[in-house]
């Protein structure tokens, strides 16, 4: 695999990686169906709510309206999508869309989402859904909506917007291993895991490959241990953690690039709540702690600085952002849009008849949408997946230039 990392990884000489969607990639397709019925199974038998309010019909209008980028404001219910300049461009109240005239009287003329990233107080009125793990949240917020208003109920969208969360919290929080096999979210991932994730044991070569020519790699997840080590296992392999210097679980990002108190635990097969440790050893895997913790170990180990580094995740702001502004290193975004967007791959939410595509506000792709633009600002690269690093042939032949689409 000889890659494109030539072209810019070769300036750095540490990359640390993200797992979810990164290191570790799902087939969206199942990945998406599993998640909106896990959350639509919590809703109905936790609940209450009647099972036949709630559809995802991949044929049907439902699967357009599940596109990343999406703000939801949880006083009025409305689902909205912005320009670069924050205007709103499209909004949604359930499945009907908001007239023009209620946009502007709700949200100033031009009609604007605040900008969430300076006022970040705002977010508890104004909720950013940009990750695939929260892909169905619009859309099932919208649906309880519809559910209420159909059946002439009473509605707090606070609240009603607290029930979805509550269903997408239960989908995924897990405190031991026994609640793998309780978790109709992870039982399935980690049992089943050839049924939701890519082959991207190429990647692992590509790393050791790299390793022979002194670069140095780290994993950063806020996935919890168990879960780390058995889908890296099967992707990887048993010996996946000698890909990396370290390997930190739990990280709580974006907290672990912001807060430097955050206590760094050192964990084992025997002891998965850890134990305290003042610094990170080559070879360990640890839970918490924070991204200074990773810049002593390189300085004091390796005689490597902060622009020696480059950090690869998909998250916007807990990866992108957080490890740019807080970190205060160079950055890599995967932006898996950017397989629909280049014809490489059908299965990736990039664009629908309802909002749009997640790159441009308008079909001639004159405005961008605010996240991309933010994205753009505030990564150093953007790459469709780390494939694209190490050597995948489908990107060969493209006659697009990846970083401004």
């Amino acid at each position: 695999m000889e890659g494109k990392y030539s072209e810019f990884v070769s300036k750095y000489k540490v990359i640390g990686f993200d797992m979810d969607h990164t290191f570790v990639r799902y087939r969206l397709d199942p990945f998406i169906k599993h998640i909106y019925d896990c959350m639509v199974n919590y809703l109905v038998n936790d609940k209450g709510y009647p099972r036949d309010g709630f559809n995802l019909d991949y044929w049907n209008h439902e699967i357009h309206y599940i596109i990343n980028g999406l703000v939801v404001d949880i006083e009025t219910g409305h689902v909205l999508k912005a320009d670069e300049d924050r205007v709103i461009t499209h909004g949604y109240h359930g499945k009907s869309p908001i007239d023009q005239s209620k946009l502007e009287a709700l949200y100033g003329l031009p009609a604007k989402i605040p900008d969430l990233i300076a006022n970040p107080d705002l977010r508890d009125r104004f909720k950013i859904e940009m990750t695939f793990f929260g892909c169905c949240n619009a859309l099932i917020y919208s649906q309880i909506i519809d559910v209420k208003e159909r059946n002439n109920e009473d509605q707090d969208f606070r609240a009603l917007y607290k029930d979805m969360r509550y269903a997408l919290e239960s989908s995924y929080t897990i405190k031991n291993d026994e609640d793998h096999e309780k978790s109709l979210y992870f039982r399935d991932i980690v049992n089943n895991p050839q049924e939701y994730l890519h082959d991207t044991s190429e990647i692992g070569k590509w790393i050791e490959k790299l390793k022979t020519q002194n670069y140095r790699f780290f994993l950063v997840t806020n996935s919890q241990i168990t879960t780390t080590q058995r889908l890296m296992t099967y992707t990887y392999g048993e010996k996946w953690m000698d890909l990396f210097d370290f390997t930190i679980v739990n990280s709580r990002k974006p907290g672990f690039f912001k807060d430097a108190t955050n206590v760094l635990r050192q964990v084992s097969d025997e002891n998965h709540d850890g134990i305290p440790s003042d610094k990170i050893e080559t070879g360990g895997i640890y839970r918490e702690g924070s991204f200074d913790h990773v810049l002593k170990y390189y300085a004091e180990c390796h005689n490597l600085q902060k622009n020696d580094i480059l950090f690869a995740g998909d998250h916007y702001l807990t990866d992108t952002y957080a490890a740019s502004a807080f970190g205060g290193v160079d950055t890599v975004t995967i932006v898996e849009e950017m397989m629909t967007h280049l014809g490489l791959e059908i299965d990736v939410p990039n664009a629908s008849d309802i909002w749009g595509s997640h790159f441009y506000s308008d079909k001639e792709k004159t405005k961008k949408t605010f996240w991309f633009k933010f994205l753009q600002e505030n990564s150093t690269y953007i790459i469709p997946i780390l494939e694209y690093l190490g050597g995948d042939e489908r990107f060969d032949s493209l006659e697009v230039d990846i970083q401004s689409l």
